[in-house]
């Protein structure tokens, strides 16, 4: 099989520039584990393509960047919660969620949700894992306080199925308690809360990530290399 750490950047990079679609996406993917310096760059200059199709693509490059930098993608992932697509702006949450371990964007997903939820025609595109996402998130960087504000001011705003998860996971009577001694032991129930993340996203450990990444694109790689061979042969 495969090893996709073993790739350099300078070879994924060309073989993106001769795809599109679900195959460019996958390459993009790859470069969250290959070797070399001219990744980073080629990662950040595509956040600025525009175009049929590259909003999901972008949102591809946050994840990658997310992999491949860690903590040091945070700043990259931040800007785009202010701008954007919802799809990017999806994707810069789930990975904040992945590799800002200290909070360092806490005050950039609160404004997010509060613009979020005003947002008047949310109705028609909203998903279970945007008030979960945020809610563990929240959890893991002490930013509950500010979370709960944000959610009581917009409580009406929310989906009644969303409502319902919420009070599921962290109940009225509970909410008052923690705004009262802000008390770990009086947020959410951090098992209801996966529960209803899970409702629209599976999350893989980075092993099973690369694994699954690796079958779907090895033969997208050998493919593109088979046919270089022709080309050049």
């Amino acid at each position: 099989m495969l090893d996709l750490r073993t790739l350099r950047d300078e070879e994924v990079i060309g073989l993106i520039g001769e795809t599109r679609g679900w195959d460019r996406e996958l390459l993009l993917d790859v470069l969250g584990y290959t070797q070399g310096e001219a990744g980073v760059a080629f990662l950040r200059s595509q956040l600025d393509q525009r175009g049929r199709g590259w909003g999901h693509l972008r949102a591809a490059v946050l994840r990658t960047l997310a992999q491949r930098l860690g903590a040091a993608a945070v700043p990259d992932l931040t800007a785009v919660l202010s701008g954007g697509t919802l799809e990017t702006q999806l994707a810069a949450l789930w990975s904040l969620e992945r590799v800002d371990e200290h909070g360092a964007a806490a005050d950039a997903v609160v404004g997010w949700l509060d613009r979020r939820l005003r947002a008047p025609r949310r109705a028609g595109s909203w998903g279970y894992f945007e008030l979960s996402g945020v809610l563990r998130y929240a959890a893991r960087v002490h930013a509950l306080s500010q979370v709960l504000e944000v959610v009581e001011r917009n409580y009406d705003r929310l989906q009644i199925e969303e409502r319902k998860l919420l009070d599921q996971a962290w109940p009225p009577a509970r909410r008052g308690r923690f705004r009262d001694t802000g008390a770990d032991a009086d947020g959410p129930d951090a098992a209801a809360v996966e529960a209803w993340h899970q409702l629209s996203a599976t999350d893989l450990d980075d092993a099973q990530a690369l694994s699954s990444l690796t079958e779907w694109v090895e033969p997208v790689i050998e493919r593109l290399r088979k046919r270089r061979q022709r080309t050049n042969g």
